[in-house]
């Protein structure tokens, strides 16, 4: 606990007092911080490992979600550069297949019927 002194406001020490003394537990900062930090994490993981979730040609739309979110709430993040390069990828493939479905998508439809 740390306490802070400041003549020009006599609410602003309570406060400030308050928030210092509360645990990180229960002080909405670090819970925002704790929550910031896992959806990134986990946004992060499933688009490194599960790529082809968000595979859905022409519109990309689950795709298009998550990188809205992210460019609104997280700009600049590893997440949010990642959903861009995919998006980038998954166009370019459908550029070059012609609109045809790529091979990699036909062989996680089958493995999921499997």
């Amino acid at each position: 606990m740390f306490s802070l002194r400041c003549t020009m406001n006599s609410s602003s020490p309570v406060q400030i007092h308050a928030i210092a003394s509360i645990p990180a537990a229960y002080n909405p900062c670090a819970l925002y911080e704790f929550a910031h930090s896992a959806i990134a994490s986990i946004l992060q993981a499933w688009l490194d490992q599960c790529a082809e979730d968000f595979q859905e040609p022409p519109d990309y739309v689950c795709l298009l979600k998550v990188l809205s979110y992210l460019k609104k709430n997280m700009p600049g993040s590893d997440p949010e550069k990642r959903a861009q390069n995919l998006l980038e990828q998954f166009q370019k493939e459908e550029l070059e297949n012609d609109g045809k479905v790529p091979f990699s998508a036909v062989w996680v439809f089958s493995q999921r019927q499997a």
